[in-house]
């Protein structure tokens, strides 16, 4: 389906007494749990929010799993239980996501903004001074929505992103997150995002999630070949836009380090192919810098590999 039709139809299911429909009621109480943790200290809130992670590590086996062959792909030199404290830490920072995304929300907004550090700023100065546009390239990290407002806060942006399916957070998503990011474009748009890159906006770009099938290509990503999107080079090389590397990072004392890096040198160049795997480097690199605060409930490596083994995130059966 036409994308713009999708949203607009998405948009009527999502208005007016739609919403209030008692399948939605569960979401609506969610949110308001949520909204109520914004007005508790800091310190309570991660303790909460390390909380709520472990509990979703307890119940939720079939995320748990994925993350689990994550770790084990990426990280093969670490032992069982090296990866085992990962993970808990990994999802102890889930949990604390979550309340973090609801702070930048609806937290006040002198709280907010006092949570931010810039690293490397002038990086990106530099690369919007150039007059193309700027494509603002970070993987998927669980620091990207307050880390988001923080910066929409000094830093003009517009964001790409893929609409969630329950209508009330979708809502709620695009008004909210829509608080400090100048505006929101959906990842399909390209002629949208390519005008905005003529504009000289500042896109938002998360390329890491994987490529659909017959789309991409295979690049490796922690030594493993996987199905990853070209959109980054290909709207490089339409646009003239530099990429500027862009790794928001939460510190131990619970603020935030925006950190900018040298827009990419000589990008993409004659060969997709190879700024698409510079791309997937650059991202594997944040990630050890922070591993857990990535998401990795994503199944990044759906396709079969080159020894031609299925999808490693099936169940195994077990043998009668």
């Amino acid at each position: 389906m036409n994308p713009r039709r999708e949203r607009k139809r998405r948009r009527v299911e999502a208005t007016g007494s739609a919403l209030a429909a008692p399948r939605w009621w569960p979401t609506w109480i969610g949110l308001g749990l949520l909204w109520t943790t914004t007005r508790l200290p800091r310190g309570l809130q991660r303790r909460l929010g390390h909380g709520l992670g472990y509990l979703i590590y307890a119940v939720a086996a079939s995320r748990r799993r994925v993350v689990r062959t994550n770790l084990r792909i990426c990280f093969p030199k670490l032992s069982d239980r090296e990866r085992g404290r990962l993970m808990r830490a990994h999802f102890a920072f889930m949990g604390h996501s979550m309340l973090e995304l609801a702070f930048g929300w609806w937290g006040p907004v002198h709280r907010l903004r006092a949570l931010g550090r810039y690293k490397g700023l002038e990086n990106l100065r530099a690369a919007h001074a150039r007059g193309r546009g700027v494509i603002l390239l970070q993987g998927h990290f669980l620091t990207t929505d307050i880390a988001g407002q923080i910066l929409g806060m000094d830093v003009p942006f517009t964001a790409t992103y893929s609409p969630p399916r329950n209508p009330v957070m979708r809502t709620l998503t695009e008004r909210f997150r829509g608080r400090f990011v100048r505006r929101q474009i959906h990842h399909q748009e390209v002629r949208a995002i390519i005008r905005a890159l003529s504009d000289n906006e500042i896109i938002w770009h998360g390329p890491d999630q994987g490529a659909k099938k017959g789309k991409g290509i295979d690049a490796k990503f922690f030594g493993r070949l996987a199905a990853t999107n070209t959109s980054t080079a290909k709207l490089a090389r339409i646009s003239g836009a530099p990429v500027v590397p862009y790794h928001p990072v939460q510190l131990p004392d619970g603020t935030y380090e925006l950190r900018f890096e040298p827009a990419l040198e000589d990008f993409p160049g004659p060969d997709i192919a190879a700024a698409t795997q510079r791309v997937n480097d650059t991202i594997e690199r944040q990630i050890r810098d922070a591993p857990e605060q990535y998401l990795w409930a994503h199944k990044r490596f759906r396709r079969r590999d080159q020894r031609g083994t299925g999808s490693p995130y099936k169940r195994k059966k077990k043998n009668r």
